[in-house]
């Protein structure tokens, strides 16, 4: 009988486990990570700091934040993804898989952490922005408040703050309070990135997005226009990004090691790759190449964060 109860408690907790894991989307938002330690390089290199352990204590605390953000967006649109077979079978929520209770306590854990790792920065503007990024996580999935189904933009603003714009400030601020132009074009490269990335998923929602009741952008402008917007902010990522990499030093094996990242990132995701970042399948070609963006940018920033801290 205690062999049989034990058993019983291991595969529940087991099961919890499995289904906080999905709850986390981890791999969906991973290489966000990226933007922190990009906006800590931009620091180091135009104010010729020190890098340090900091850095990747606010790392964590931003991804915890952003999990935060997918976290409260499943558990908020459970009802709402039953409808919907593929959303119901991912949603550890409506599967049932995880219950409401063990996922809000699971919430609150990862919110607490990421605060703490926010102080242990030592920067009150670091601190500040994570409150920020934490809040605005939490109103754009919570129902009461749902800034996702704003018909005026605030969908867009929200989402490209705090999955975009504010995660390169977290980094860079730990080690200035001076504000440059160079976190301020990358800032609004990663903005504008993200942008893109809400409109892109906006336009494959559409049609059950409709149906939900939710009138966001693409929905308010339609689906060609949407696209436009989306094209027009991928060419200012690419304008706005650049400027501000020209205003910083680092070394020359850089560019050569980041062009090579792109060829291979790009290759590999045009020729054999043909689905999204999010693993779904690709809606034009920016989509088939995101998985080639985030790869490039991944092995840039690891490894010049390698060579600054050694």
């Amino acid at each position: 009988m205690a062999h049989s109860t034990n058993m019983t408690f291991f595969r529940q907790t087991q099961h919890a486990v499995h289904g906080l894991i999905s709850l986390s989307r981890w791999k969906e938002h991973l290489p966000l990570a990226a933007l922190t330690l990009l906006g800590g390089l931009i620091a180091f290199s135009v104010h010729d700091v020190t890098m340090d352990w900091r850095l990747l204590a606010v790392t964590i605390a931003n991804f915890l934040s952003v999990t935060f953000a997918f976290m409260i967006n499943d558990i908020e649109d459970a009802p709402d993804d039953a409808a919907h077979p593929v959303s119901a079978q991912r949603n550890p929520v409506t599967n049932g898989s995880l219950d409401l209770r063990t996922a809000w306590i699971a919430c609150a854990i990862v919110v607490a952490v990421a605060l703490g790792l926010y102080l242990a920065s030592g920067s009150l503007i670091v601190l500040g922005i994570g409150i920020l990024n934490l809040l605005l996580s939490f109103l754009y999935s919570w129902k009461p408040v749902r800034l996702k189904s704003s018909s005026f933009g605030l969908d867009i603003v929200s989402h490209t703050l705090m999955l975009g714009g504010l995660l390169p400030l977290a980094g860079y601020f730990i080690y200035s309070n001076e504000v440059h132009s160079a976190i301020v074009l990358m800032s609004a490269a990663a903005t504008l990135g993200s942008t893109y990335g809400q409109l892109y998923n906006q336009v494959r929602d559409y049609d059950a997005d409709k149906k939900a009741g939710i009138v966001n952008v693409a929905i308010r402008l339609g689906k060609r226009p949407t696209w436009v917007v989306a094209y027009s902010a991928v060419g200012l990522t690419i304008i706005m990004g650049l400027a501000a990499i020209l205003q910083m030093e680092f070394p020359s094996w850089l560019v050569f090691l980041s062009l090579a990242s792109i060829v291979v990132g790009f290759g590999g995701a045009y020729l054999f790759n043909g689905k999204d970042a999010s693993g779904k399948d690709a809606l034009d070609l920016t989509g088939r190449l995101q998985p080639g963006v985030w790869f490039a940018l991944i092995v840039t920033v690891l490894a010049w964060v390698v060579w600054a801290m050694i």
